[in-house]
């Protein structure tokens, strides 16, 4: 049964040979594809319509894996990380293969029946949809600054694959100074986006806590090139590996911004 949408998919159809007819064009229209038709003349040709159009999904109606047809299937995948579906003239497993190593997500051979195209391409899209879904979990989940990873749903802060082992409160305040990595907090502030919101104005209890991550994360008590003091202001979480941290660093620590409380 059909299905219709309001928003249809852009769906760029790359031809060698034959252009789609206006039967498939308008049978894909049903189920909420709306196709782009491209020749496929030269492989920079090919890249630029991609980034023109920036479809949902790509058909590469190839006839055969010619070298430009191949430049084209590692660039959409390289440049674009687009779903893919590769279109040969015959049923070659050689010919398929190739096409999956290059990037398609997935092979027809012609001739093929429109309803198994947009069966493939509807699953092709689902398992693109999940696993964006999943990346971007992933990323809001994860809190990566200065060479650390902190988990915020396992609570571990991961250095080149070792598990570091930290109290509730060192974990606490670690996640509230590497969220906000070159940014000067106020030991208020930062006890203020922990659980034990009672020690916010103790400045003796972080400093305790300050002292103990920077000993368990490898920085020089002395000389701390990663969890820095400002007199007067509070601490500073330093990523070297972002450039506006490594242009503050350059000039050194007065010049990173100082956490504004009015926003608190």
């Amino acid at each position: 049964m059909k299905t219709k949408r309001h928003i249809l998919d852009k769906t760029l159809y790359i031809v060698k040979n034959n252009a789609p007819g206006k039967e498939l064009n308008a049978y894909l229209k049903g189920y909420g594809f709306h196709l782009i038709t491209a020749r496929l003349d030269n492989a920079p040709g090919a890249m630029k319509m991609v980034d023109e159009i920036r479809p949902d999904i790509v058909i590469m109606d190839a006839g055969d894996l010619c070298p430009d047809c191949q430049k084209i299937l590692r660039g959409i995948y390289n440049r674009f990380s687009l779903p893919l579906i590769l279109i040969s003239k015959k049923e070659d497993h050689v010919e398929a293969v190739l096409g999956l190593e290059l990037g398609a997500d997935a092979c027809m051979a012609e001739p093929y029946d429109p309803r198994e195209l947009v069966a493939t391409m509807r699953a092709v899209l689902r398992r693109t949809v999940k696993a964006e879904n999943n990346r971007r979990k992933k990323a809001k989940r994860m809190i990566e600054s200065g060479g650390f990873t902190l988990d915020t749903v396992q609570r571990t802060i991961i250095k080149d694959g070792e598990d570091i082992k930290l109290t509730g409160m060192e974990y606490e305040i670690l996640k509230v100074m590497m969220k906000n990595s070159n940014v000067i907090l106020a030991p208020g502030r930062i006890m203020s986006g922990t659980w034990k919101k009672k020690d916010m104005h103790n400045g003796g209890s972080i400093r305790v806590h300050i002292s103990s991550l920077r000993s368990k994360l490898g920085d020089d008590g002395r000389h701390p090139r990663l969890i820095k003091t400002v007199r007067g202001a509070g601490y500073v979480f330093v990523d070297a590996r972002a450039n506006v941290g490594s242009k503050w660093q350059n000039k050194g620590v007065a010049s990173f911004p100082v956490y504004d409380r009015r926003k608190l």
